[in-house]
């Protein structure tokens, strides 16, 4: 995840100079989508990298997403509850019925339109969409992780980014194989889950409850197995920079300088 804030930061200090305000302001709103493909070569890259076909593929798109709203949510200094979850949110033109692309909170429902058709994400894994095209459908089922990541997020703790940015960030950097499926990445997060917040915890808990809802039996990889490596929790220094760029930009909104919690 850390790439990807880098990635928000650049943006903001490279366009407070290069762009005009409405230029940075189209960036900052569709800074989700920039961020999703960033994602995608740190998920391509990571220990050998993620496939990018068939239930590996939507984990790959999974991926991409979440860390995407993540950063969004950073950028504009979102709490959990403050996101819409809606990833392309004001992409499409007023002519279309439609919030986005996808819905993480409720995937299959980011458009209904004459045109475009419904949006055919699944929210669970009894739905899961077997085809051929879209490399075996990994835009279409990554709807299945995107709800269970945001019923961890959504409920973990304040700030998505912090822990369930971390907890995801963890299970994506412990040695998942290139085939790996969403029952693996499962696994992996709750370990990592466990191992951060405590086993049978909170949090430990909201994450074994998340993939439940969606039809996903996780594998239970070992903790030995996985090479789990805790990253740093964001800092006040953090909250001092966001404060900083919000004054750049005309206001001090957002609930900058709070420290940092760890909730189990």
């Amino acid at each position: 995840m850390s790439a990807g804030i880098t990635l928000a930061r650049h943006i903001k200090t490279k366009s407070a100079t290069a762009l005009p305000v409405a230029d940075l302001a189209l960036i900052m709103e569709r800074i989700e989508l920039i961020a999703t493909r960033i994602t995608r070569e740190l998920a391509l890259a990571s220990h050998g990298g993620l496939g990018y076909t068939g239930e590996t593929g939507a984990l790959n798109e999974h991926i991409s997403d979440a860390f995407g709203i993540l950063i969004k949510q950073y950028s504009h200094e979102q709490l959990a509850r403050q996101s819409d979850w809606i990833i392309g949110h004001g992409l499409f033109t007023k002519t279309v019925n439609g919030r986005g692309l996808r819905s993480m909170a409720n995937p299959g429902t980011a458009y209904d339109d004459p045109v475009l058709g419904r949006d055919p994400q699944p929210a669970h894994y009894n739905d899961y969409v077997v085809t051929d095209e879209d490399n075996g459908g990994v835009h279409i089922n990554s709807g299945i992780a995107n709800r269970a990541f945001y019923l961890v997020a959504s409920e973990a703790s304040r700030f998505a980014w912090d822990l369930t940015g971390r907890i995801w960030y963890m299970a994506l950097t412990s040695g998942l194989s290139s085939k790996a499926t969403f029952a693996d990445f499962a696994g992996a997060t709750i370990a990592a889950a466990a191992h951060i917040c405590g086993r049978f915890g909170r949090v430990h808990r909201l994450v074994i409850d998340a993939w439940a809802a969606v039809g996903v039996v996780p594998t239970r990889p070992g903790e030995q197995v996985l090479r789990l490596k805790v990253p740093p929790p964001l800092t006040r220094e953090a909250f001092r920079e966001r404060r900083f760029w919000r004054q750049r930009r005309g206001g001090d909104r957002g609930p900058a300088g709070l420290q940092h919690q760890t909730t189990s």
